[in-house]
C-alpha cells in the first residue's frame, strides 16, 4: 500500500476498533470496500502465511496475500457454466450446503450458484488488477519490518 495505514484510515469514514482514541469505532465493510477497492485494489479477504525470503537476508517473513477461492486457479472462473469443471464445482457446493445447512436441494443449488458467482466476480476483478500491475499501473507488494509498521501506524 503506497500510503501508511493512518493516512488510509483518515481517507474513509469510520475507523477501526483497534485504534485507541477513535471517536467513531465503526467500520462498515460494505460501505468502505466500495471506496477502498477502486483506490487501492483491496480484496475483502486476506490470507496470512509464513515464508522464507528468497533474497538476502533470507529471513522468515509473514506474508499477507489475497484470500483463496474455491477453485484452484482464477482462470477456472473464466470457463462457461456448462464446462465439466464448473458443473462439478456447483455440485460440490450444493452437496456441502445441503449437509451443512440442512436445506432443500433447490435452496442449496441457489446458494451454490450465488457463492460461485460471488467468487467469479472476485476472481475476475483480481485478474484485472493483476493485468494493471503487469502494465505498471498498480502498486507492487512491499516488504516491511515490524519496526517500520510500528513507526507508520503506532497504536
Amino acid at each position: 500500500m503506497p500510503e501508511s495505514a493512518l493516512h488510509f484510515r483518515n481517507d474513509f469514514d469510520g475507523g477501526w476498533r483497534m485504534l485507541l482514541g477513535s471517536n467513531n469505532p465503526h467500520w462498515d465493510l460494505r460501505e468502505n470496500l466500495q471506496k477502498v477497492q477502486p483506490k487501492y485494489g483491496a480484496a475483502p479477504f486476506y490470507k496470512l502465511g509464513i515464508e522464507t525470503r528468497n533474497a538476502p537476508p533470507y529471513d522468515v517473513i509473514i506474508t499477507v496475500s489475497e484470500g483463496d477461492l474455491g477453485l484452484p486457479s482464477k482462470e477456472f472462473y473464466t470457463l462457461g457454466e456448462k464446462d465439466p469443471v464448473i458443473a462439478a464445482y456447483h455440485t460440490y457446493l450444493r452437496d456441502i450446503l445441503a449437509h451443512m445447512v440442512a436445506s432443500s436441494t433447490t435452496k442449496s443449488q441457489e446458494y451454490a450458484k450465488m457463492i460461485f458467482n460471488y467468487e467469479r466476480r472476485i476472481a475476475l476483478d483480481v485478474m484485472g488488477v493483476l493485468r494493471e500491475a503487469a502494465q505498471g499501473n498498480a502498486s507492487q507488494p512491499q516488504i516491511r519490518t515490524m519496526q517500520q509498521l510500528a513507526d507508520e501506524a503506532p497504536s
